[in-house]
């Protein structure tokens, strides 16, 4: 069953939309505001979040920017004004996948649910379920270079470096984009995310040369990327240390 949490300020609103969904065969669970969500999280799991834009308190693009900072592996759909093209852009750039036009038809809104369900719960699996296979994947940060687990390997540039860094450090587990734009050094704000796709080609086509075979490298929908078919170990050495 698809859990959803939904972020309305509006009591009675919340509590009709919440009955609708649970009649479409949800498991939904409802709060107020941010605050509250992020407690939910912390105590129990859920594949989407829906949340208005305009929440007291906080609204609903600075919750879909910190779900996506916070690499929650979750879908988001935001609920915003209709008719605003400009609100519409900025949810989108906050992290969310869909934005539906208030007031929602209920229908409408079940469909978009069960559709984005069917593309985000194969990943939060995947991201949970990390196979252990073969021998390890070495990132040495002396001389920069990656070590697939026949031996050979591949010098990396500083950013190349960085970047694996950041997912080897947590292997097997969706790291969020702007995790990875601060590791690199730079700003989320003002680092423009195309840059971090042409890191991802760029690594790919090197190791895939060098290495003879493909990165477990994948991207995670709406998050960012994943160093995803873990080894038995995967090591980053730094000064003789192994992670």
């Amino acid at each position: 069953m698809v859990r959803l949490a939904v972020v309305v300020g509006d009591n009675k609103l919340r509590q009709e939309m919440v009955h609708q969904l649970e009649d479409c065969g949800f498991e939904t669970s409802s709060v107020a505001d941010g605050n509250d969500l992020w407690r939910d999280l912390s105590d129990a799991d859920c594949d989407l979040v829906i949340v208005d834009s305009h929440l007291p308190g906080g609204d609903g693009y600075r919750i879909s920017s910190r779900l996506r900072d916070d690499g929650q592996p979750v879908g988001v759909i935001l609920l915003g004004q209709p008719g605003s093209v400009e609100d519409r852009i900025r949810g989108f750039r906050a992290g969310a996948d869909l934005y539906l036009a208030k007031p929602v038809d209920y229908r409408e809104l079940a469909a978009a649910a069960d559709n984005l369900a069917r593309r985000i719960i194969p990943l939060r699996r995947a991201d949970a379920a990390v196979p252990a296979r073969g021998k390890d994947w070495r990132l040495d940060e002396v001389k920069w270079e990656l070590a697939a687990p026949d031996g050979r390997s591949v010098r990396l540039t500083g950013g190349e470096y960085r970047f694996l860094a950041c997912l080897m450090a947590r292997p097997g587990h969706a790291v969020s984009r702007g995790d990875i734009i601060r590791g690199l050094g730079y700003s989320a704000v003002d680092y423009d995310p195309r840059s971090l796709d042409a890191v991802v080609r760029r690594l790919r086509r090197k190791a895939e040369a060098a290495l003879g075979c493909g990165l477990p490298l994948r991207a995670a929908h709406s998050l960012g990327y994943v160093f995803g078919i873990v080894p038995s170990r995967v090591e980053i050495r730094s000064a003789g240390v192994t992670v």
